[in-house]
């Protein structure tokens, strides 16, 4: 993702996945989520890329 580039974020903590959008200083801020993680609460998130995904079964609750 580059400057104000949209893509996938996930949370450091719970693995929940928000569209985010990257900002100048490298960090990413969820769309809809300014106080952080609506799950746990983290304010922490890393891009996602599918080579994330693993073997497991899917978390269908979004």
């Amino acid at each position: 993702m580059g400057d104000n580039s949209r893509g996938l974020a996930i949370c450091t903590e719970c693995g929940r996945k928000y569209a985010a959008r990257q900002v100048a200083s490298g960090g990413l801020n969820p769309i809809g989520c300014p106080a952080g993680c609506k799950s746990c609460g983290c304010t922490e998130f890393e891009a996602f890329s599918p080579s994330d995904v693993d073997s497991e079964r899917p978390d269908l609750r979004g």
